[in-house]
């Protein structure tokens, strides 16, 4: 009889994944899901049944331990009645606040020089702006000397 011999590899140890916390990236999202679902007014079983999902799904996606796929986003974004630029706001007041940033690099340019005149300087020009409205609007003009 012979023997046979079995030779004992030495199997790379597996990497140690810490599974106590979420990615921080994964949490961020789910908390600003959860924030817009509270404001709508939907529980996480409302919210998963109008886009197809369970209640665990969407519970998942709030904790930070699931990664929400940018189809799924969408659908999410369209039901809650809000756009991805308001999603990733904390309201929709700081969306709008950044819309009216003007994003023109011309007008930039001329407002950081009206902002560099004397004072006199630019109230002219807020007039000589206030009056070209008016006169566009067809509204009453306003003096526009010193």
């Amino acid at each position: 009889m012979s023997t046979v011999r079995i030779e004992k590899r030495k199997m790379p140890r597996p990497r140690k994944i810490d599974t106590s916390k979420p990615p921080k990236e994964y949490l961020k999202i789910g908390k600003r899901l959860e924030h817009v679902r509270k404001q709508c007014g939907l529980s996480q079983a409302e919210l998963g049944e109008k886009v197809g999902l369970s209640q665990r799904a969407i519970s998942e996606y709030e904790c930070g331990w699931n990664r929400l796929s940018l189809p799924t986003l969408l659908k999410i974004t369209n039901i809650l009645g809000v756009s991805l630029e308001e999603f990733n706001c904390n309201d929709r007041e700081e969306v709008r606040n950044q819309k009216a940033f003007p994003t023109n690099r011309r007008v930039l340019r001329h407002l950081k020089t009206i902002e560099q005149l004397p004072r006199r300087d630019q109230e002219m020009i807020f007039r000589l702006i206030d009056n070209t409205r008016a006169a566009r609007d067809g509204h009453r003009q306003i003096g526009v000397g010193p």
